[in-house]
């Protein structure tokens, strides 16, 4: 608006003086009503613009696109994606894409994504997942905070890998404890043996708690309680993918060998919200609770 009262002015002094300075300064009515109108909407324009309009919009779109790239190519070229995480200049989305693509990177380049996750905010997280990809426990070192829960994460990620699916109780006992101490966790953990049992009852269907019988009395109530566990959450699951859970049999994978305790805790949870479309939560992912990795 200012250069063109500037500009205004500037023809107003260029222009005669005495009497013909009057005519060239007045213009009948008609024309000013038009110029001043002309001259409104075009200031209006000018404000509606600059008042819709964010500043820095096209930067911060760009970043995004930017932001998406990185992660739809992360799995397959994790470095030069890490590279456009890098050149992102809004620290939030630069943090976001680390932890993202970070976890591709470590199973290639463990050293490199280390030290990715050095460099933000969110460097426990980051560690904690560079941990689960790799299932390295060694890394939840470096986790702050959530160390142990990285290490019951990992621990439990790993045991199909060297339990088998149909493993007698008296294997796995043998077997656990080098693995718990490898895992860098404590044999006397209760939460170590609940996720011992849960993956060892969860490995078959339909779900069987009575190798729990036979034990001694503290892992016989680990073995009990992870049973119990795991019934519930793929009730939970399955609840929230819709599944008619209300009466009558229930599907396949939730199906249990005779089990007066589970049966009881299915009549429970149907009084409590099984038959309850609102106590539905937002959709799980696919893989059923419990099941091998």
């Amino acid at each position: 608006m200012s250069s063109r009262i500037s500009g205004s002015s500037s023809t107003t002094r260029m222009g005669p003086v005495g009497s013909d300075m009057k005519s060239v300064l007045t213009l009948p009515p008609t024309k000013c009503s038009i110029l001043l109108i002309a001259l409104a909407c075009s200031n209006a324009s000018e404000m509606e613009k600059s008042a819709t309009t964010p500043v820095g919009l096209p930067g911060i779109s760009q970043e995004i696109a930017q932001f998406e790239s990185a992660l739809s190519r992360a799995k397959k070229e994790p470095a030069k994606s890490l590279l456009l995480c890098n050149s992102l200049e809004d620290s939030q989305l630069e943090s976001d894409c680390v932890l993202a693509v970070a976890p591709h990177l470590a199973k290639s380049d463990r050293q490199a994504a280390s030290a990715a996750c050095k460099k933000i905010e969110s460097v426990d997280d980051c560690f904690f997942r560079l941990a689960e990809a790799t299932k390295d426990s060694a890394l939840c070192a470096q986790a702050g905070e959530y160390e142990i829960d990285c290490r019951l994460h990992v621990f439990s990620f790993s045991i199909s890998d060297w339990l088998e699916k149909d493993a007698t109780p008296e294997t796995l006992l043998d077997k656990a404890p080098t693995h718990i101490k490898e895992a860098g966790l404590k044999s006397t953990d209760s939460r170590v043996w609940t996720a011992l049992w849960r993956w060892r009852i969860g490995a078959k269907t339909p779900l069987d708690r009575s190798i729990c019988a036979f034990l001694d009395p503290i892992q016989k109530d680990h073995c009990h309680l992870a049973g119990e566990g795991l019934f519930h959450d793929r009730l939970n699951h399955f609840r929230d993918k819709g599944a008619a859970l209300c009466q009558g049999k229930l599907p396949p994978a939730l199906q249990t060998t005779a089990d007066p305790g589970l049966d009881a805790i299915l009549k429970m949870r149907r009084a409590q919200d099984l038959c309850d479309p609102n106590a539905r939560h937002a959709p799980p992912p696919t893989p059923i609770p419990g099941q091998s990795r």
